[in-house]
């Protein structure tokens, strides 16, 4: 008898279909402007050397990942659970992968330099966060 999808797994399995629509249909005029307000916030945060490695954890669509790159990084990774938000994160260009991003930091033997993790606390349940 197969296994029964988590909660997770069946609200982030059709996640840009029912929340994020837009990225499934991006425009340049929004990119553009989702990329000014990246960078206007990690102003300041970012590491000095380009080659940094960086981890973002619930890349989405990889907006973040795609800024990073637009600034010169080239060592990156995103974490996801969202089949959908992983297929438009690498048709966009970014090393993305789907996993659990608690199970991926546990078993993760990759040290990194930069890790991002915006919009993303209030995915798990309060033991998690503890």
């Amino acid at each position: 008898m197969p296994e029964a999808k988590t909660y997770r797994e069946k609200i982030y399995a059709k996640y840009a279909t029912v929340q994020v629509p837009g990225w499934l249909h991006p425009s340049q005029e929004n990119d553009r402007i989702n990329q000014g307000a990246i960078t206007r916030r990690l102003q300041g945060w970012l590491p000095q050397d380009t080659g940094a490695s960086c981890l973002d954890l619930g890349c989405g669509a990889g907006n973040l990942l795609l800024v990073l790159k637009t600034l010169g990084f080239d060592n990156l990774i995103g974490i996801d659970l969202g089949p959908e938000q992983i297929a438009i994160a690498r048709a966009r260009g970014v090393t993305a992968i789907q996993a659990n991003v608690l199970e991926y930091l546990k078993t993760s033997d990759q040290s990194f330099d930069l890790i991002l993790a915006f919009d993303i606390i209030e995915h798990f349940a309060k033991d998690e966060v503890l």
